[in-house]
């Protein structure tokens, strides 16, 4: 697993955005890690981010968990269940506090699931999308 910024005695205000705390910086690398083509990597920082993150932040909860899903999807081999929960709850959070942009990010990441379209998991998610459509 890779460091955390806690870790490796980051200050994130160093260089980053003085409101980022190191959950934050957590999910900047473990978004470096998916452009990097290393999406192993972003996972466990995803997860330790979601453990960390106050419950009532319903919007980063549910960026985290977007990325997160995106991650499980671009394995080799792909976690195509746990890509399509992962989204699943990221939907649930973005339909019970009416965030639009997250619903429209989540369709985007659900494109990445269309080559197991035919999977229980995807086709549940499919229809928990067509019926959040606003």
């Amino acid at each position: 697993m890779p460091p955390s910024a806690s870790e490796v005695g980051v200050k994130v205000d160093e260089g980053l955005p003085t409101n980022w705390d190191s959950v934050w910086f957590d999910v900047y690398m473990a978004h470096v890690h998916r452009l990097l083509g290393q999406p192993r990597e972003s996972i466990p920082l995803l997860e330790g981010a979601l453990k960390d993150i106050d419950q009532h932040l319903s919007y980063d909860r549910a960026v985290f968990l977007t990325g997160l899903s995106a991650a499980y999807a671009h394995l080799d081999p792909p976690q195509v269940d746990e890509a399509a929960a992962a989204l699943g709850s990221a939907l649930d959070l973005a339909i019970d506090r009416r965030l639009a942009g997250r619903v429209q990010r989540i369709f985007a990441i659900r494109r990445q699931l269309t080559p197991w379209q035919d999977s229980a998991a995807v086709r549940a998610l499919d229809d928990r999308l067509q019926a959040a459509r606003w």
